[in-house]
């Protein structure tokens, strides 16, 4: 968007004291996260009544009849589908009269049934440079793929983002080259799931991708994110060892090892699928970094359910996780799924998985100490001959 933005002849400022237009962008995804993406979006409204303030991003694409009704202070919507195409509403907010920022003018209206009609239109992928990037420096993201067709019964970012839809291979290696001329030195290859790239055209193509990158002159990471455990592709192994400038970190969000729940999730894999997939990671790589994710909580979690979560995580002994709580979704299969467990309950249950899992955390660091590693540095300690820089055994949150 700030790409696009910029090449209509905008300039960006940190500072909202000095911009026209405040541009927020939201998440729709969970309940903490639409309840922060309203009240921060209002309160920029309330403290800039004078400004144009546009809300962004999922939020708006999920919620969008709601949110246009309902939150007359907002000047205009724009959903994210086609983030690059928000500036076509830009002269519209510049017409706009500032008249104490009052919501219910006309012409407040009509933009803001300009910007939710336009929100709506069918998904293109309009790709501007990105001269700006909002990431540590040295690294970027670059998104090969939107939507995800996995349709897990917890999950809303299908409503959110829509079906599977992949970017062509020959745009993304572009993008990469350009990045690595410019100087990143780390890649971070996104989507809501890697292994699925390319099958909305027929088949699994992260391989055909990878082969592409890997034929890139210079020194650089590529660092993949988030590939779903039940259909890894396993040609992704012998590519890695093959090119040590693709790192072997591997993010699996498993999110449960009970074969009740999993099914109830609409998962496929097993506690037996998983581990073996690990082992066989391990076996061809080593020095593999594995993370994942689970979620505790959800409809029907027996005392038993989660004492077998706890069994898979300490025999598989993975090098991070990150634990969340079951919310419940509106317009997901899960929503009207019975066997509610306590918020309470899974409060708890998240913190014990969390504590088991950092105790494992720190006994597998243990095998890089006295190493040598390359890292990337990122940042100078103000006043101090020192500086803060991450291994491959590490990403930074996505900030892009």
């Amino acid at each position: 968007m700030i790409a696009s933005l910029e090449g209509a002849g905008l300039t960006w400022s940190e500072v909202p004291e000095e911009a026209d237009i405040i541009l927020v962008n939201t998440c729709g995804f969970i309940a903490e996260a639409k309840e922060e993406s309203i009240e921060t979006t209002l309160a920029i409204k309330e403290k800039y009544p004078y400004k144009q303030v546009v809300m962004a991003g999922c939020l708006v694409r999920r919620y969008r009849h709601h949110l246009i009704h309902e939150l007359n202070e907002i000047d205009a919507f724009w959903s994210g589908a086609d983030p690059a195409a928000i500036s076509e509403i830009l002269p519209d907010l510049y017409s706009l009269p500032v008249l104490q920022g009052m919501p219910d003018l006309p012409a407040a209206a009509e933009v803001r049934a300009k910007s939710h009609k336009r929100s709506k239109r069918k998904v293109q992928y309009t790709l501007f440079e990105r001269k700006r990037l909002l990431s540590f420096p040295g690294s970027a993201y670059v998104k090969i793929a939107e939507g995800c067709s996995n349709n897990c019964s917890y999950c809303a970012i299908p409503l959110i983002r829509g079906t599977l839809r992949s970017r062509e291979r020959r745009s993304i290696v572009s993008e990469v080259k350009d990045f690595i001329g410019r100087g990143i030195f780390e890649i971070n290859i996104i989507a809501q799931d890697l292994a699925s790239f390319g099958v909305d055209r027929g088949s699994q193509e992260l391989e055909l991708l990878l082969n592409d990158i890997s034929a890139l002159k210079g020194e650089f990471w590529i660092r993949l994110l988030y590939i779903h455990p039940d259909h890894f592709p396993r040609s992704l192994l012998s590519i890695i060892r093959d090119d040590p400038r693709i790192l072997p970190y591997f993010d699996l969000p498993f999110q449960h090892a009970s074969p009740a729940i999993l099914k109830a999730m609409g998962r496929k894999g097993s506690k037996e699928s998983y581990l073996s997939l690990i082992e066989e990671i391990h076996k061809c790589l080593p020095d593999a970094v594995i993370r994942s994710t689970f979620l505790v909580g959800f409809p029907g979690e027996s005392r038993e359910d989660f004492l077998t979560l706890i069994d898979f995580l300490e025999a598989a002994q993975l090098d991070w996780a990150g634990v969340f709580t079951y919310s419940r979704e509106e317009d997901t299969r899960a929503f009207s799924f019975s066997g509610s467990v306590a918020k309470g309950a899974a409060m708890r249950r998240k913190r014990e998985i969390e504590e088991i899992q950092l105790s494992i955390t720190e006994k597998r660091l243990e095998r890089f100490i006295g190493r040598e590693l390359a890292v990337l540095v990122e940042e100078r300690v103000r006043g101090e001959d020192l500086f803060l820089a991450r291994g491959y055994l590490r990403r930074r949150k996505w900030m892009d």
